[in-house]
C-alpha cells in the first residue's frame, strides 16, 4: 500500500511507542537493537519527564508515557 514503510531506524535514546489505528485488528510489530538488549537497559519515560521535554506530544505522552515508579522492564520481558 502506498505510504507505508516496513522498516526504519530509529536512533538511539529516541523514545518509541505503538498502537493499532482505529479499526484495526492486528499487527506486526518487530524491534531489533544492536548491539543486544537485556531488561536492565529498558528505561520507561514518566509523563513528568516527556512533558518536560517535548510538550507538542502531549497527547501521546499522556496515552503511552509509564507511571512513577513503572519505568523498569517487569523481569524475564526481553526474552
Amino acid at each position: 500500500v502506498a505510504d507505508q514503510q516496513v522498516q526504519l531506524v530509529i536512533p538511539a535514546g529516541t523514545w518509541q511507542a505503538g498502537e493499532l489505528i482505529e479499526g484495526g485488528r492486528y499487527a506486526l510489530f518487530g524491534c531489533t537493537m544492536a548491539p543486544g538488549f537485556t531488561d536492565d537497559m529498558f528505561d520507561g519515560g514518566t509523563r513528568e519527564m516527556l512533558m518536560a521535554t517535548h510538550p507538542d506530544r502531549a497527547a501521546d505522552i499522556s496515552r503511552f508515557a509509564c507511571d512513577v515508579g513503572a519505568t523498569r522492564m517487569p523481569e524475564g520481558m526481553a526474552r
